[in-house]
C-alpha cells in the first residue's frame, strides 16, 4: 500500500494548491513506484497485491486496514530522529497510536554509507 499527498502550501494571503498537471505527474510516479514494487516482489511464494491512495499516509493505512478487514497492519519504519521526526512527522507512530488492530513494525535497511569495520 502506498499513500501520496498532493502539496498545499498556506500563505498568509490563502494558499498554494498544485496545478492538474502537477497533481497527475505526483500520482503518476506514485503509481509507478508502487508498481515497481510489485514488480521486484513477483515470483517470492507470497501473493501481493498493490493498493494507491492519495490523502495522509497514516490515515489512509487505517482506512485500507478497515477496509479489508486486516487482521494485523505490517509497517515499516525508516528510524528517523531529531529535527527530521519533527518535522517529517512518523507515519508508523501515528499508526501505532491510532489503530485498534495491531501493528507490527519492521525497521528498514539504514539510510547512507555503511558503517566500516575497524581496522586491526
Amino acid at each position: 500500500m502506498h499513500a501520496y499527498e498532493i502539496p498545499i502550501v498556506g500563505v498568509p494571503d490563502g494558499a498554494l494548491i498544485a496545478t492538474p498537471e502537477l497533481a497527475a505527474r505526483i500520482s503518476d510516479a506514485a503509481r509507478s513506484a508502487l508498481d515497481t514494487t510489485l514488480k521486484r516482489l513477483e515470483g517470492r511464494g507470497a501473493q501481493v497485491q498493490g493498493v494507491l491512495r492519495e490523502g495522509v499516509a497514516w490515515e489512509e493505512i487505517e482506512h485500507v486496514a478497515n477496509d479489508i478487514d486486516a487482521d494485523v497492519i505490517v509497517i515499516g519504519t525508516h528510524g528517523r530522529r531529531g529535527i527530521a521526526r519533527a518535522l517529517l512527522g512518523s507515519v508508523a507512530e501515528n499508526v501505532i497510536r491510532t489503530s485498534y488492530r495491531p501493528v507490527l513494525t519492521i525497521h528498514g535497511p539504514p539510510h547512507g554509507p555503511p558503517a566500516r569495520a575497524a581496522a586491526e
